[in-house]
């Protein structure tokens, strides 16, 4: 049983590569003491770290969103993460820390904003130069616990150095999740995951898009994962100590039934549970607890991290052993030491034969660059005419007619082969960059083993130059002219249609203003009814009337006296009746009418005008309903002709068919086949001038960053003879000698921790 790691242990351990690098050979050399940093770093690491790795088209964003319950990551075939993201399992709330290259930090309370520090797209920040990293704190796991996951930038991205940061990551990762595509694994995969083993040995891989596969042609998820599960133990079957799950997939599902905004569909809360169960994405979660729970048991991450540790130190004592080996000829060729001026000589030699040496290295290179070229483009042209002899083949196996014809008319072929060139294009454009990354590696160390000495490799960064065979995709031409006539009767249905929805709309119409019609005449009724009833209500108009009234007037009197009375007492006071005519009612009566009538005509008047644009209206739709009729018959008729025509086509052809069938399915297979000859013969003629290309970009980095290595390590030969002139080479020897020591106790002790 494999005994539980202390924390005693581990600083034992931390110390142990502690001393190795204090090495002036290790920490001379940045390559292993980087390698080194990284394992303290993963010892010292508290949390679980958990490398999230994926091609961009195997989903790895929407896949984290998933895991997380929202969609924050941008996905998508062109949308790309332009930095590193680190997603941690915290309870306590959402947010989000930025770290910008120039050593600041902001900090976000939400995920809102998020893609303009993540994304490529951004339009406030050059995010692949500004941002280092980028943290999330939210809760992803059912329990609270120091995980956390790395998005890593991918596998596709050699312009961007996209592998060399993933490989990075991967090393102070403690696990690995790696996502495929819906294809499976591919020729690519394979050797990165054998890459992979040498810095992790527990892996979660995860079959995307179980969504997408086809059950009516047989594409299960349980078959799919059984075959990539083979697929895989044949892979590892040579790393000892890797443990790994398989589990498939729909992350887009998972996503969709816990982020409503993305659930285009608007489906209920039961559908999205259900959505959430096909999309057996609890299966990932129980997959995680399961490599955290290991690791809390057995140290998992600790004993990896030691494991790579101990790779490396067995890496750096073969290249010691080189040294010594190189530094013992030295001596032998020195004539126990020689002399002075023989060191001097071999200097001088050195020096002389460095023009010579890098035309042999550039010989080299060209020539080695040549066979890469000849061997990828007969690799390329072999897999061009095995799916084209394929493609033949399965046609060939067609013995009915009909069932051909359904083949064909599905799309089938077409799609099988424009899936198989696009996976060509990929293989190929991987074994070019594999290749000349070969080639760069054993430059380096033939050099090494040459002069007995290392420096600081460059990495190698090739300018993007990917493959490409064809312009087009494979289409199949059918029958002209049964396909033009189709498309002809196919465009008058359309026209049909449109009619028939028009004839609908002005029917809707027409209904519509018979409604307001109705309207009108009820309100024109209740109009009259209301104008009769205040007319009754007035009555008969009044007619003038005679009235009188009592006046008081004054007057002079009579009689014998009169004169004086009036010179006295003035006129006489005295009354009369008056008559006159009142005609104020018949005014009132006026007044009340001339309103009343004022009211009416205004209302009628509108009415009417309503009631004469409705009938307007009546007679254009009338008018367009009968041209509507007119043209669907138009319509009809050329339908019918066309129908006829197809009909009448088809005949001929199966009148030809009948008469013989079996000539026929040769005639049929015969053009089959030369649309796929011609398709791949084009695809031939163009992988010779892309692998071309592709090859001369890449020799002219490799040769130059050769040329720069050998030079660079020549220097520090001749440095080293210098230093040592006065030296016996045996205490250098002795010196390889003792550090080979060091090297094999520390590897002995870190295996007995283990």
């Amino acid at each position: 049983m494999t005994k539980m790691m202390s924390s005693v242990d581990t600083k034992k351990a931390v110390q142990i590569i502690q001393n190795i690098a204090k090495i002036p050979y290790i920490y001379e050399d940045s390559y292993l003491m980087n390698e080194f940093q990284a394992v303290i770093q993963r010892l010292q690491d508290t949390s679980f770290r958990i490398a999230i790795v994926g091609e961009f088209s195997s989903g790895k964003s929407t896949f984290i969103n998933a895991l997380i319950g929202k969609d924050i990551l941008k996905h998508g075939v062109q949308e790309t993460t332009a930095t590193i993201t680190e997603i941690v399992n915290d309870q306590g709330g959402e947010r989000a820390e930025i770290l910008f290259s120039d050593g600041t930090v902001k900090n976000l309370s939400s995920f809102d904003d998020l893609a303009e520090y993540t994304a490529t797209s951004s339009k406030h920040h050059k995010v692949a130069d500004e941002i280092v990293k980028v943290i999330l704190h939210t809760s992803v796991l059912s329990f609270s616990g120091p995980v956390v996951f790395i998005d890593t930038p991918g596998l596709n991205g050699i312009a961007d150095k996209h592998r060399e940061k993933t490989l990075d990551i991967i090393q102070k990762s403690h696990a690995c999740i790696y996502l495929l595509q819906k294809r499976g694994l591919g020729d690519s995969d394979t050797d990165f995951i054998k890459l992979l083993t040498k810095y992790q040995q527990q892996f979660l891989f995860v079959q995307n898009f179980i969504d997408t596969l086809q059950e009516s042609e047989g594409e299960t998820p349980t078959e799919k994962v059984s075959s990539q599960k083979k697929l895989l133990d044949n892979i590892l079957k040579d790393c000892p100590g890797v443990s790994y799950q398989i589990v498939g997939v729909s992350a887009l599902d998972a996503l969709r039934a816990q982020d409503a905004t993305v659930d285009t569909q608007e489906n209920s809360e039961a559908e999205r549970k259900k959505i959430y169960h096909d999309s057996n994405f609890d299966c990932v979660k129980r997959a995680i607890d399961d490599m955290v729970q290991e690791n809390r048991k057995n140290s998992q991450q600790q004993r990896t991290a030691i494991s790579v540790a101990i790779q490396r130190l067995k890496l750096a004592a073969g290249i010691l052993e080189t040294g010594k080996e190189q530094a013992q000829k030295d001596w032998d060729m020195s004539a126990e030491g020689q002399s002075q001026k023989k060191r001097g000589e071999i200097v001088q030699l050195l020096r002389k034969n460095m023009p010579v040496y890098k035309n042999k290295i550039s010989n080299y290179i060209t020539s080695e660059s040549s066979r890469i070229e000849r061997q990828i483009s007969n690799v390329a042209l072999e897999r061009i005419e095995k799916v084209a002899s394929e493609m033949e083949n399965s046609i060939d196996g067609y013995t009915q007619i009909d069932a051909l014809r359904q083949y064909m008319q599905a799309n089938r072929l077409s799609t099988v082969i424009n899936s198989k060139t696009a996976d060509i294009e990929d293989y190929i454009d991987r074994r070019v960059q594999q290749a000349y990354t070969h080639l760069y590696q054993n430059m380096i160390l033939q050099v090494q083993a040459y002069s007995g000495h290392a420096a600081d490799i460059k990495i190698l960064d090739f300018k993007q130059q990917p493959i490409s065979f064809i312009n087009e995709k494979f289409v199949l031409q059918d029958d002209e002219e049964i396909k033009n006539l189709e498309k002809e009767m196919e465009a008058e249905k359309v026209k049909k249609r449109n009619m028939e929805n028009d004839d609908t709309q002005t029917r809707s119409q027409q209904k519509n203003l018979k409604v307001q019609k109705q309207k009108l005449q009820d309100i024109n009724q209740r109009l009259e009814n209301d104008f009769s009833r205040k007319r009754s209500y007035l009555g008969q108009r009044p007619d003038v009337e005679r009235k009188s009234r009592e006046e008081t007037y004054y007057r002079k009197r009579t009689g014998l006296f009169s004169g004086i009375t009036n010179a006295i007492f003035g006129d006489k006071k005295d009354t009369r009746t008056v008559y006159y005519e009142d005609s104020s009612r018949r005014d009132q009566w006026d007044n009340e009418y001339r309103k009343l009538l004022n009211d009416y005509t205004g209302k009628k008047g509108d009415l009417d005008r309503k009631c004469r644009e409705i009938r307007s209206q009546e007679i254009y739709l009338e008018n367009y309903l009968k041209k509507i009729v007119d043209n669907k018959k138009q319509i009809d008729n050329n339908i019918k002709v066309l129908k006829n025509q197809i009909e009448m086509q088809k005949e001929l052809l199966q009148k030809q068919e009948q008469a013989n069938r079996k000539k026929f399915l040769i005639k049929l297979k015969s053009q089959i086949k030369s649309s796929i000859k011609i398709y791949f013969s084009e695809a031939s003629e163009n992988i010779r001038d892309s692998i071309e290309k592709a090859c001369a970009s890449h020799l002219r980095q490799v040769e130059s960053l050769g040329l720069q290595y050998y030079e660079k390590v020549i220097q520090l030969r001749i440095k080293f003879l210098e230093k040592n002139e006065s030296e016996k080479a045996q205490p250098v020897t002795q010196t390889y000698q003792i550090n080979q020591q060091k090297l094999n106790q520390a590897i002995t002790e870190l295996e007995a921790l283990i």
